[in-house]
């Protein structure tokens, strides 16, 4: 599902969170990928750009932590960063982005983000 808003106050998704096509309580998790494609410029060596920012993976589900680290395992072999999943990050990125309006409704959420 693709949604749209975000920065005007993550309207899309609040408004499929509020009006569910499918019950939110059947819904497995909500992946949200944002901003892949940008290099943190604190990245910026050829053996650094093969990582991936992961927000939110574990705050609401034991099982997703798991199935992430286990197909980047066998699949993508990334470096997961979770600087940004710190509760005392300064930019809050957990409550700023789309996946956080199934994350209040209890729908465990994945987010994938890169910086520059």
């Amino acid at each position: 599902m693709l949604v749209a808003g975000e920065e005007k106050g993550l309207w899309g998704s609040e408004y499929y969170s509020e009006h569910p096509i499918f019950p939110l309580d059947k819904t497995t998790a909500d992946l949200n990928i944002d901003m892949i494609g940008r290099i943190d410029t604190e990245r910026m060596t050829a053996d650094t750009q093969n990582y991936v920012y992961v927000v939110g993976h574990n705050k609401l589900s034991t099982d997703l932590p798991k199935i992430n680290e286990g197909a980047n395992s066998k699949y993508t072999k990334l470096v997961l960063d979770y600087k940004f999943d710190d509760p005392n990050d300064p930019n809050r990125i957990y409550y700023r982005s789309d996946h956080y309006n199934f994350a209040r409704k209890g729908v465990p959420v994945f987010f994938f983000m890169m910086v520059c």
